[in-house]
């Protein structure tokens, strides 16, 4: 049940500050029209790269120790992790029109505030 309510924190935190995020670039770059279609573009994307990875994750854990599964799972989640940044990189580019490398460069500054946060929300599963 613990587990659960510090998911449930988790994806809250996560979505929440995703849209914060979201609203205030939207508004310093004057289009705070597009929050609507960034945000849904933004967390719809994130549902399915979630989706996406929970087999890995399962699989992980069920092959902990088989260093070559660990290396396959860990490739495939690296590359899911690249692929994620590219598509919020796009859809920020879009939604700012802005440059592509500015939108990675967005996307990773949103992957690295949104690690921290949670980092400090959910300490426990940083250890494990």
């Amino acid at each position: 049940a613990r587990a659960a309510a510090t998911a449930m924190l988790a994806g809250a935190a996560e979505t929440g500050l995703l849209l914060l995020i979201t609203w205030g670039l939207l508004r310093l770059r004057g289009v705070p029209a597009r929050f609507r279609q960034t945000g849904t573009a933004l967390t719809g994307s994130g549902f399915l790269f979630s989706m996406a990875a929970l087999p890995l994750f399962y699989l992980r854990s069920a092959y902990g120790s088989d260093a070559a599964m660990i290396l396959v799972v860990g490739l495939l989640v690296l590359a899911l992790v690249v692929w994620n940044v590219a598509v919020m990189a796009h859809i920020l580019r879009h939604a700012l029109s802005a440059s592509f490398a500015m939108g990675v460069l967005l996307a990773m500054g949103y992957i690295w505030v949104i690690t921290t946060v949670m980092t400090l929300i959910t300490p426990e599963s940083a250890t494990s």
